[in-house]
């Protein structure tokens, strides 16, 4: 019995719409928000929004490092200055 009913848990579902991936992409649709306001919020969510941490956009347009993310989690002790003037001894 309980054999049958964890490979009904396990299983791969007939219609790929009940995927959780799937469903969670479909209603969400309707609630399309900015890139920042989502990294923000979870940002925030992850209790990250106080010292030691500050979130950083001196990589909006991609300026500091094209293989950077635009928004960056940086020490709340380092200014943007300071990370452009480290910047320029990465090596690309």
């Amino acid at each position: 019995y309980w054999l049958n009913e964890l490979n009904k848990l396990i299983s791969v579902p007939l219609c790929l719409d009940n995927l959780f991936a799937f469903k969670f992409a479909l209603s969400k649709t309707n609630q399309e928000r900015s890139l920042r306001d989502r990294f923000n919020d979870e940002f925030t969510r992850l209790q990250l929004d106080s010292y030691p941490w500050r979130l950083t956009e001196i990589n909006r347009k991609y300026e500091l490092c094209t293989s950077y993310p635009e928004f960056c989690i940086v020490p709340s002790a380092i200014t943007d200055d300071e990370l452009f003037e480290v910047a320029k001894f990465r090596s690309y």
